[in-house]
């Protein structure tokens, strides 16, 4: 039998106490509008957490195994793989002091009225599962964040072959799961929405969040190659430009090859990135809109429903 994860028991915790909290407890919880949209919440403090834990599991596999192809191009290979695999629990623990400083901040109202809230319990809870969702947030994006900045100042060592790209495939590729981690976890948001109301400042933090992070997932893994695979194209076309002068202009055929291969080192993206991921990537982007205006649908139809 395979031992439970963390998340999994902090899921099974979470949702068990919340579906306690509301059956046998009356009276709504200061600063949410009404129960349903406190049941909202509390989905989300349960599942978010529990959902960003199992993505950190499985992006730290698919960041070991893309590391395992990329080990043959890393100039100091145990260097850089322990600096991307490895943060210290120190540095782990700030991105968590962190995260439950600004969870703080977002439940800094319903802390300070605390003693008026209707039900006490239900207050409690939120403020706990809103503070303990950033840490979790915040912990798992500085894991990311770490092995991003390890592969970022790697690509800047790393052995580029202008002529096979390919075998850089694994920096576009921890990109994009961590893109497509994040554009899940915002859309997971419109369960805040479930009395069919929208509150814009239900989104903000998440949403700012999650543009800063997404621009950094995607930036940071490739970046570093990318200076390197300019630099190594910038040498390349030096070079050919000193073949060009010392061909002899009345050798046709010799001057036609040179010529050619410097269009083809002129064509050669310094980024490691092709039409198939770029459409993936911009695929991953409109999961959350997706999702929101699904969201936003229902609303309209609950609102008809009871309308009618």
């Amino acid at each position: 039998m395979r031992p439970l994860y963390p998340p999994t028991i902090w899921l099974v915790c979470s949702l068990t106490f919340f579906f306690i909290v509301f059956t046998f407890t009356e009276g709504n919880a200061w600063g949410w509008t009404s129960r349903l949209s406190a049941a909202g919440g509390a989905l989300l403090y349960s599942l978010l957490p529990g959902y960003v834990w199992y993505s950190n599991i499985f992006l730290q596999k698919i960041t070991q195994k893309s590391l395992v192809e990329l080990a043959p191009l890393f100039k100091m290979k145990e260097r850089w793989i322990g600096r991307i695999s490895f943060p210290s629990r120190k540095y782990l623990f700030i991105c968590a002091g962190f995260g439950g400083l600004f969870g703080l901040t977002q439940t800094y109202s319903p802390i300070v009225n605390f003693q008026i809230s209707a039900n006490k319990w239900l207050a409690a809870s939120l403020i706990i599962g809103n503070i303990f969702l950033w840490v979790s947030v915040a912990w798992v994006l500085g894991r990311r964040i770490y092995a991003h900045t390890g592969l970022l100042l790697a690509g800047y060592e790393i052995d580029v072959d202008i002529y096979c790209l390919d075998k850089l495939r694994p920096f576009t590729n921890i990109a994009l799961m961590d893109v497509l981690m994040i554009m899940g976890a915002l859309a997971l948001m419109p369960l805040q929405a479930l009395d069919a109301q929208f509150r814009w400042y239900n989104y903000e933090a998440g949403i700012v969040i999650g543009v800063l992070a997404t621009i950094t997932v995607v930036l940071f893994p490739m970046w570093g190659v990318h200076r390197s695979i300019q630099k190594k194209k910038t040498e390349r076309l030096e070079r050919i430009q000193e073949l060009e002068a010392q061909t002899d202009r009345d050798d046709i055929p010799a001057l036609e090859r040179i010529l050619a291969h410097k269009d083809r080192i002129l064509s050669i993206s310094t980024w490691p990135l092709d039409v198939r991921l770029i459409s993936r990537i911009l695929f991953y982007l409109v999961i959350p809109p997706i999702a929101w205006i699904g969201a936003a649908v229902v609303e309209n139809l609950v609102e008809s429903f009871v309308g009618a």
